[in-house]
């Protein structure tokens, strides 16, 4: 289960991050991945930030 997070603009930060997930790591979001990147988002970083850490993530290198 995802956690829901207060973000600023909840469902366009969601539907970002989810299709984050997709694209990148060809999957849904697991928790500790969720909570961890909505919180970051919710702090103010930057959402392309977080899509640049997975595209450098081990995960992402191994499916390539």
């Amino acid at each position: 289960m995802v956690p829901q997070l207060a973000v600023r603009s909840p469902s366009a930060v969601t539907d970002y991050f989810w299709a984050a997930y997709k694209v990148a790591l060809a999957r849904e979001p697991d928790e500790g991945g969720a909570l961890s990147n909505l919180t970051f988002i919710r702090d103010g970083g930057d959402r392309k930030q977080m899509l640049r850490s997975m595209l450098e993530s081990q995960e992402f290198k191994y499916l390539q």
